[in-house]
């Protein structure tokens, strides 16, 4: 009988009767247990040094082992004539002397579990089909199956082949077989042909190696984080496709952890294939019936209707994610293989919960195979991107979904709650398509080519006025707003007639208990309209487009951030709309149509330029208007730091400028503040202290604000009304006030003579004029 490392090769004899596996588990420090696998029931029997006390212990266990009665007697001379023929192996004596040799050098072990002898490892035929779930449990055999590679090793590693040595005496080579390949053998004590013992030369044959984790496609299972370690081998170890799908045909064998000492599995690669992505079959009667179709004159119409039919409504955002999914081609400049113009186009949806803007997101990842759905309250940039592990001392890296899901959406949820870190590791895979990681003095390059669908909510959670948007309603900043091609925004409406619409279509929708979205065509036309990619633009059209994005450039009160990379969002959208009419050419009409879908965008988003003014402009007139409601005479004076504190503790803007430290000495932009405020009002101010500095509004009569009790000037500091004619000009005119404003007026004239006014007899007429 033979013994192929930890498995028997079964006799006729022991087969009839119900034997289909014995494997021996163990080690020689230990002791071994040997497994019999009997009518697809699992016998263990623990061995011993002496026959006898093992065949004891194979008496008691047949007493509790289910076979049939008149059977057990003839089972139980098989495994004593089993036993008797194999003792040897089964006590570790062929590891104790034929294998001498071999120590184990590293942290873990690998334990050959098959023979490459009596099975023909080159016929993929006896490779039996498994899902990566169920090679997970498996403990032995030959299996293949399919997943996608989601880490690989950084570096290869060398798996000892054969150890063979050289005599220096003799000359003679000496080697030996090796059953497990992380173990580097010992070197012989003497030379088993001249028993010489001056020494040998290392000879050993050495395979490449690299390890792999391979994952499940299928993300939906409770199994789909479970990582499969496969070592590939020799030509298989250069060119890994990361992300890609692969099917692997292989060897369970097991590998232990010296430190936990638990056993998990591993596959010894023997062939690698590499799968096509998922992509849609487009035959010649589907191409037909494309081309007839895009020759209807409600095409846009036509497509929408088709997509997301749960969502009643939002013509023009399901129209933007069908153009979003066509893309445009991307400019490639082929002398140094980059691409400098982007074809992807991104989306951002932004709505209060509830409005269907997720649901939306999703059936748009629905029209590009391979998209997935992640959530930003739970995801991090690493996670979305890639990241370089250390695993077992090893460097491994590992992809994460943007880089998985190419030419297809990657649907972020709640992407304002992802952190700012891990959010513009997102925004650099969207604007280059790619991401560099430099961790571990390692750099590389990861391609990410996907398109981004981002989902967020307002920040106070809905619109404070459904008309418009305020800037400071939306959870990002205008720069990465930018970054986006399309930006989509929800509101409830709340009209009768929306809401009887809304309630009508919702309501026969209630009575279906299944509903089935079939975007099989959808998807074979978005996949034929993105194979044109030789767009050419008509001189017309260039004229339209760039007149366009002047005319928002000039546009000082859009709102909006019109900056380079909206020049070549509108030239994206206009080859979008091509594509979408199955034409190689953006015509001037396609141009016009394109300038309407973006006005249309902005006619919706609606948004204010508040955000573009300075944050000091901002802040002094947030300052003036405070003390100008909250003082009306000397006995309201209040102090001026502590104002500008209570108002950043009530606006955002404000505090972000400022800081948190409110001394004037140490923040300097406090202190320019405070400065600007009282030079700029220096004759609309009552200053009633300086250090620190007590100020109040003099007010006149007859201004928008009712207590006005200090009319010291000619003119209401807030509203500019007149003063009444008032007799006594005693009261009208200070001295001490009059020479402070008359020395700054000079000094901001700039008169070197300054005259001085102290001397010179106070008149009340002259100081009027």
């Amino acid at each position: 009988m033979e013994m192929p490392g930890d498995e028997l090769i079964l006799t006729e004899e022991e087969k009839k009767l119900g034997i289909s596996n014995v494997r021996r588990d163990g080690s020689v420090k230990s002791g071994f247990v040997i497994e019999f696998t009997i009518n697809g029931l699992i016998l263990r029997l623990a061995t011993n040094n002496t026959t006898s006390t093992t065949f004891n212990r194979l008496s008691k266990a047949l007493t509790k082992f289910q076979y049939p009665e008149d059977g057990i007697n003839d089972l139980y001379q098989g495994l004593e004539t089993t036993i008797l023929r194999n003792f040897k192996w089964m006590i570790g004596e062929d590891i104790k002397n034929q294998k001498e040799g071999y120590t184990v050098n590293s942290e873990t072990t690998l334990v050959e579990t098959t023979s490459d002898d009596k099975i023909d490892a080159d016929d993929r035929s006896t490779y039996t089909s498994v899902s990566i779930p169920e090679a997970i449990g498996m403990h032995s055999g030959r299996i293949q199956f399919e997943g996608v590679i989601g880490s690989a090793a950084t570096d290869k590693l060398a798996f000892l082949e054969e150890a063979r040595w050289r005599c220096y005496d003799c000359q003679e080579l000496i080697s030996k077989r090796i059953f497990n390949m992380l173990d580097i053998p010992n070197t012989p004590k003497k030379c088993p042909h001249c028993d010489s013992t001056i020494g040998f030369e290392h000879c050993h044959t050495y395979i490449n190696s690299r390890l792999l984790k391979i994952q499940s496609e299928d993300t939906t299972n409770d199994t789909a984080l479970e990582l499969l370690p496969v070592y590939v081998l020799n030509e298989y170890t250069d060119n890994i496709q990361l992300s890609g799908r692969v099917k692997i045909y292989g060897r369970v064998a097991k590998r232990q952890d010296l430190h936990s000492k638990q056993f998990y599995t591993v596959i010894i690669a023997k062939f690698v294939e590499y799968k096509d992505k998922k992509k849609l079959k487009i035959t010649a009667n589907d191409e037909k019936e494309i081309i007839k179709y895009g020759k209807r004159k409600n095409l846009e119409r036509n497509l929408t209707d088709q997509f997301a039919q749960t969502i009643i409504g939002e013509y023009f955002a399901k129209l933007t994610i069908i153009l979003s999914a066509i893309g445009a081609p991307k400019i490639l400049d082929s002398k140094i293989g980059r691409v400098i113009r982007r074809g992807r186009m991104h989306i951002l949806i932004i709505g209060p919960p509830g409005g269907g803007k997720t649901v939306l997101a999703k059936h748009g990842g629905d029209l590009r195979p391979n998209s997935k759905f992640v959530s930003g309250t739970n995801t991090t940039g690493g996670s979305l991107t890639s990241m370089i592990l250390s695993e077992d001392s090893k460097l491994t890296l590992r992809l994460g979904v943007a880089a998985t899901t190419r030419d297809a959406f990657l649907v972020i949820n709640e992407f304002d709650k992802l952190p700012d870190e891990h959010k513009n590791a997102i925004l650099e895979v969207m604007e280059e398509g790619e991401s560099i990681l430099n961790k571990y003095a390692f750099l590389r390059k990861i391609n990410a080519q996907t398109s981004v669908i981002a989902t967020a909510n307002p920040v106070n959670g809905d619109w404070i006025n459904n008309l418009f948007v305020d800037d400071k309603e939306l959870p990002f900043p205008l720069q990465i707003l930018s970054r986006f091609d399309s930006i989509i925004i929800f509101r409830r409406n709340k009209t009768k007639e929306a809401c009887d619409a809304f309630a009508n279509a919702n309501s026969q929708l209630q009575n279906s208990d299944n509903i089935e979205s079939d975007y099989t065509f959808l998807q074979k036309y978005i996949e034929f309209a993105r194979r044109i990619v030789d767009i050419r633009i008509d001189q017309d059209a260039i004229a339209l487009l760039n007149n366009f994005y002047t005319k928002l450039m000039m546009d000082e009160d859009l709102g909006y951030d019109v900056s380079n990379r909206t020049f070549d969002t509108i030239y994206r959208i206009a080859k979008a709309f091509a594509r979408l009419k199955l034409t190689n050419v953006v015509t001037k009409k396609i141009a016009q149509r394109a300038i309407a879908h973006i006005e249309e965008m902005l006619s919706k988003l609606n948004l204010t330029p508040s955000s573009k003014l300075d944050p000091s402009i901002y802040a002094f007139d947030k300052v003036t208007e405070y003390i100008q409601r909250k003082t009306h005479n000397r006995s309201d004076a209040i102090n001026l730091v502590e104002s500008i504190q209570n108002l950043c503790l009530r606006d955002e803007i404000m505090s972000d400028y400022l800081g948190d430290v409110f001394k004037r000495n140490i923040n300097h932009k406090l202190d320019a503040l405070c400065n600007k405020i009282l030079k700029s009002h220096k004759n609309k101010l009552g200053i009633s202290g300086v250090c620190p500095a007590i100020v109040y509004w003099r007010h006149q009569k007859g201004c928008k604000y009712d207590s006005c009790f200090e009319r010291e000037s000619g003119v209401c500091g807030v509203c500019d009304a007149e003063n009444p004619v008032q007799k006594d000009k005693k009261n009208i005119f200070n001295k001490k006030w009059f020479d402070k404003v008359a020395s700054n007026e000079s000094k901001n004239k700039g008169i070197q003579n300054k005259v001085n006014l102290k001397k010179k007899k106070f008149n009340p007429q002259e100081a009027k004029k």
